[in-house]
């Protein structure tokens, strides 16, 4: 089973091997415009930014090439009121920066979660990167599909009591669907 840190090695010894003449060449892959196109999207985690400024982060994401962000926030703090939020949307778009997410978002309370999709709306997110606790998953469900805001349940690995895998994720998501699925059984 290959960890987070050892994939990330990997894939960036890949990276850098492609960038070597001749080896990007050799490359058994199509030329780029004979292959399809993966629709993979890349994005800029502000978090990753952190010891910037909501300028400098966006500056930053935007030199490397990549037009999509999440904000963190220490980039766009969860209770902003609406004018915050709409300068915020607005200087993403002057920087030509899609803002899609927020994350990682805690919601332990019905009314933290509707808090981060007030949030998120507002802003016109696409996604929330968060941490449901099992409490509220059902209710976060049904904000999911209110909203039309995808949610995204974040692990921090191994040491992370509630969600330490992907896995952990899919069990904790069965239990509920199942618990539901008996419920509407009876």
């Amino acid at each position: 089973m290959t960890d987070r840190r050892n994939f990330l090695k990997a894939a960036g010894i890949g990276v850098a091997a492609a960038t070597l003449p001749g080896v990007a060449g050799a490359s058994s892959f199509p030329a780029k415009e004979n292959r399809p196109d993966p629709d993979i999207k890349l994005g800029i985690a502000s978090y990753s930014l952190r010891e910037f400024t909501r300028e400098e982060a966006l500056d930053m994401t935007h030199r490397c090439g990549v037009n999509r962000i999440t904000f963190k926030d220490m980039h766009l703090p969860l209770d902003s009121d609406r004018e915050t939020i709409k300068k915020a949307v607005e200087e993403c778009k002057e920087k030509g920066i899609t803002l899609y997410g927020a994350g990682v978002i805690t919601m332990k309370t019905e009314e933290e979660a509707d808090q981060a999709f007030e949030y998120a709306r507002a802003a016109g997110m696409d996604m929330i990167i968060g941490v449901p606790y099992p409490e509220v998953l059902t209710y976060v469900e049904g904000k999911v599909k209110e909203y039309d805001i995808k949610m995204a349940i974040h692990n921090h690995g191994p040491g992370d009591d509630l969600y330490p895998s992907a896995e952990s994720v899919i069990k904790r998501i069965k239990l509920i669907m199942r618990e539901k699925f008996l419920f509407f059984e009876r």
